[in-house]
C-alpha cells in the first residue's frame, strides 16, 4: 500500500490539507513558526507551487499540468505561503496570481471560481482570502464585495443570488465577513434558530432543515458557528455538545 501512495500525483490541496491537519495538532505552540512541523521540505513545497502556476492565466492547478485551475487552489497556494513562512520569491507569481484572482470578480460583486463565473460564497472567500493574506484587498472592488455579502444574509447564508440558505455557508460566507470586519451584520439569533432547524440533535448539521446531516456540513457550519460567533447560543438549542464545539481551532493562526 505504501508503494501505491508514493505513486500519486503530488497535489496542491492534499498539501494544504495535510499541512493544516498538522499545524492543528500543535496544541502547546503559540507562533505560527513553532506550529510548522519539523518534516516539512519547505523547498519542496516551493518547487511544488512553481510548478502548479498556470503560466498564462496566472491561477493555481490542483497538480503540475492539470487543467483544473481556479480560485481554491490559489487559496491553497497562498495559504501554504503564511503557514510555512516561505520565501515571495520562491513559491509563485504574485503579481499574476492576484490579477487573476481579481479578473474573478463579477458584476455583482462577489468572485466567481473563474474569469467569468457566477459569484459564489465558497469562491469568494477564497478570492478573499488570497487576497487579505498577500495584502492586496484594496486592490478589488470592495464596495460591491460588501454589497454582494450583505445580500447573502438572512436568517441562514445564502452562497449565491436566489438560492435558499445553506449551513455550510455559515462557514463560507461567516469567514469572508471577519475577514473583511463585517461580523456584526449578522443577526446571530437569526443565524441560531436557523441552525438549529439544520440540526440533528447530538449529531450533526444537515444542509437544509429538514435534511439529514451529514459529515461535510457538520464540519462547516461548526467552524462557521466558532468563527461568527454564535457557539453559546446554538449549542443550547441544538444539544450540540460545547466540547465538540470547542475542539475546533481559532483561525487565530491564519
Amino acid at each position: 500500500a505504501g508503494a501505491d501512495v508514493l505513486q500519486h500525483q503530488l497535489n496542491l490541496a492534499m498539501t494544504f490539507s495535510s499541512v493544516s491537519i498538522a499545524m492543528s495538532h500543535s496544541k502547546n505552540s503559540t507562533t505560527r513558526s513553532e506550529l510548522i512541523p519539523d518534516h516539512v521540505d519547505k523547498a519542496q513545497v516551493c518547487a511544488l507551487l512553481r510548478k502548479c502556476q498556470n503560466s498564462v492565466l496566472g491561477s493555481m492547478s490542483s497538480f503540475p499540468g492539470s487543467p483544473e485551475c481556479d480560485l481554491r487552489f490559489s487559496f491553497c497556494a497562498c495559504a501554504l505561503r503564511k503557514y510555512l513562512d516561505l520565501d515571495p520569491c520562491e513559491c509563485f507569481d504574485e503579481d499574476a496570481l492576484v490579477s487573476n484572482v481579481l479578473k474573478c470578480q463579477s458584476y455583482e460583486g462577489g468572485f466567481g471560481l473563474r474569469p467569468g463565473a457566477e459569484a459564489h460564497g465558497g469562491a469568494t472567500f477564497c478570492a478573499v482570502m488570497c487576497l487579505t493574506i498577500l495584502e492586496r484587498i484594496r486592490e478589488c472592488n470592495e464596495a460591491g464585495l460588501r454589497r454582494w455579502l450583505a445580500k447573502r444574509l438572512g436568517a441562514g447564508f445564502s452562497g449565491r443570488a436566489n438560492k435558499p440558505p445553506d449551513s455550510c455557508y455559515t462557514f463560507w460566507v461567516g469567514a469572508t465577513l471577519k475577514a473583511l470586519s463585517m461580523i456584526d451584520l449578522i443577526n446571530k439569533q437569526a443565524l441560531a434558530e436557523f441552525l438549529q432547524q439544520c440540526a440533528a440533535p447530538g449529531l450533526g448539521f444537515g444542509k437544509c432543515p429538514g435534511d439529514g446531516f451529514d459529515m461535510l456540513h457538520t464540519h462547516m457550519a461548526i467552524l462557521g458557528i466558532v468563527i461568527t460567533g454564535v457557539a453559546p447560543c446554538v449549542a443550547h438549542r441544538t444539544e450540540i455538545n460545547p466540547e465538540m464545539v470547542a475542539i475546533y481551532p481559532s483561525n487565530q493562526h491564519l
